[in-house]
Formats: structure tokens, sequence, C-alpha cells
């Protein structure tokens, strides 16, 4: 929401010029802006780590696979299995 203030030209509010409201106001709608592009895209963002959570996590229930990952090399699995548990949290966030 852009509020006009062409007859504030010059007065200060608070120690706050007519300009620096202006200059504000262009910032917040480029935030605006900024957020509906990310708002949109986060659907398809979501999906596609949820997709991919649940085929990571068959992986890591296939013990053969799970304890070559544990072995070659154990930071792998330990970040692949955070990264789960992160997902599976937004996830659900997202259905509240």
């Amino acid at each position: 929401m852009v509020i006009n203030i062409g007859h504030l030209k010059g007065i200060e509010l608070d120690g706050v010029s007519a300009e620096d409201i202006a200059r504000m106001e262009r910032e917040m709608e480029r935030l605006h802006q900024d957020y509906r592009a990310v708002e949109g895209s986060l659907g398809n963002t979501m999906l596609a780590l949820v997709v991919t959570r649940g085929y990571v996590s068959k992986l890591f229930r296939n013990e053969a696979i799970s304890d070559f990952l544990d072995r070659h090399p154990p930071e792998l699995a330990f970040e692949m299995r955070s990264i789960i548990d992160a997902v599976g949290g937004d996830a659900r966030m997202l259905d509240r």
C-alpha cells in the first residue's frame, strides 16, 4: 500500500522528512514484491523437498545403503538425516 505524501513535501514529522517516508514506502513496495515472488515459488519448492525427503528416507530404510552411507563418509549420512528431519518439520508447519 502506497500513501500519497505529495502535500507533505518539505515538512518534517517527528524528525522524519517526507522524502524519508517516500523512500521507506518505495522500499516497502520492493520488499512486498520480493515476498510475493518467494511466496509464489514456495509451494513448488516444498513439493520437491517433500518428494526428495521421501525418496532419501526410503534409501535410509535399506540397511545396506544406510550402512554404506554411515561409513563413506559418515558426515554425509548425518547431514542427510538432519535435512530429512528439517524438511519434515517445515512441511508440518505448512499444514497448520
